[in-house]
C-alpha cells in the first residue's frame, strides 16, 4: 500500500509540476498544480521522512483528490469524449485519481 501510494504521489508530482511549469505563463494561475505537487511532496515527505506526519497535507490532500474525480467524473458523465481510446484514458485516470485518494486516507489512519 506505502509503495503504490509512493508511485501515484511521485508521478502526481511530476505531472502537477510540469503543468506548473507551463501555467507559470498564465501567472497566478500555476498555484494551483504547484500546490498539488507541493502537498503530494508533503505526503511523501511524511511517509518517509517525517517522523510525525502532518494531517493537514493528508487531509487537504484528500479533498483535492475527491473533488477532482467529481469534477472529472461530471464531465465525463455528460457526455463523454468522441474518440473511445480517450474514453478508456479518461476512466483510467479517474480511477487512479481515486485510488489515490482512498490509499492516502488508509495512510493517514495507519499512521495517526
Amino acid at each position: 500500500m506505502k509503495i503504490i501510494l509512493t508511485i501515484l504521489c511521485g508521478l502526481m508530482v511530476l505531472f502537477a509540476g510540469g503543468c506548473a511549469v507551463i501555467a507559470l505563463a498564465a501567472g497566478p494561475l500555476a498555484l494551483l498544480p504547484g500546490g498539488v505537487a507541493a502537498l503530494n511532496i508533503f505526503v511523501l515527505i511524511a511517509l518517509y521522512g517525517s517522523s510525525k506526519p502532518a494531517k493537514w497535507a493528508f487531509v487537504t490532500l484528500i479533498i483535492l483528490d475527491a473533488l477532482w474525480v467529481l469534477v472529472l467524473l461530471m464531465a465525463w458523465a455528460s457526455g463523454g469524449f468522441s474518440d473511445p481510446l480517450l474514453n478508456l484514458w479518461a476512466a483510467g485516470f479517474i480511477g487512479t485519481v481515486a485510488l489515490k485518494g482512498a490509499l492516502t486516507f488508509a495512510m493517514l489512519r495507519k499512521l495517526q
